[in-house]
């Protein structure tokens, strides 16, 4: 994550020092101290370049907490860096869908699972069960979908329109 030579962050935070915070948190994040991860990371994320800061960690520790918008805030500085980040991706997906926004979420999976098709062996292993999970949560919310539209326009619908909705 870090470079080999130490140099100094905004604010004087020499990087091995924060290389040293940052394994901490991690370490805590392990544990479950997602408390302790969260005051590690934060003062961090202002003095470590964002392109070598783990927005990720700090998205599920914001996450554990129960702190969904901070946990997006994190999320959205790791995609303004990589934006075709799976895991980032899917943890977009994820809060969104905690949150009751199927669109978004549905927008964000997709997103992912594009992101994983389109570099095969890529994806690291560890994702395959969350990618199998927005698989099947944009399926059924498709069919979600489909079902809503035919309550809504009833039954005199002329074919070319039925295609429409069930395609």
């Amino acid at each position: 994550m870090f470079g080999c030579q130490p140099f100094a962050y905004a604010g004087g935070v020499e990087e091995h020092s924060s290389r040293a915070a940052i394994e901490e948190a991690l370490g805590a994040l392990r544990a479950g101290d997602a408390t302790r991860a969260v005051s590690v990371l934060r003062p961090l994320a202002d003095v470590v370049p964002a392109d070598r800061f783990p927005w990720t960690a700090l998205a599920n520790a914001e996450a554990m907490l129960g702190r969904h918008d901070a946990a997006a805030a994190a999320l959205d500085k790791r995609l303004a860096q990589a934006p075709r980040d799976v895991a980032a991706l899917l943890q977009r997906g994820w809060l969104h869908e905690r949150t009751g926004n199927s669109r978004a979420a549905v927008s964000f999976y997709r997103a992912a699972q594009n992101q994983a098709q389109a570099s095969p062996g890529s994806t690291p292993p560890h994702l395959a069960d969350m990618l199998a999970h927005s698989a099947r949560y944009c399926a059924r919310s498709s069919q979600d979908f489909t079902a809503r539209l035919h309550e809504v326009t009833g039954s005199g619908l002329t074919e070319p329109m039925r295609e429409a909705i069930d395609s």
